[in-house]
């Protein structure tokens, strides 16, 4: 029997960091709910559009909704 990359404690945990991907390109989940914070180690690619009803922030500062909307605006 091969080694499962997860296990299931209190939540989906990979067996070893960095080593087990969530969906695959072929089988993919349909939607992602979340509470809390999402932290993103790498990049983060949005194949749609992107909704925010807060504030952004973005290294050196923040993007509110009303920046947001010029900037949408200015970009076409």
């Amino acid at each position: 029997m091969a080694t499962q990359p997860l296990r299931v404690e209190a939540g989906i945990v990979p067996k070893d960091h960095n080593a087990a991907d969530l969906g695959h390109t072929g089988t993919k989940f349909k939607d992602l709910h979340l509470q809390g914070n999402a932290n993103v180690g790498t990049d983060a690619t949005v194949g749609g559009n992107l909704t925010v009803t807060g504030s952004v922030s973005a290294g050196s500062g923040v993007v509110d909704d009303g920046k947001a909307i010029a900037y949408a605006i200015a970009l076409g």
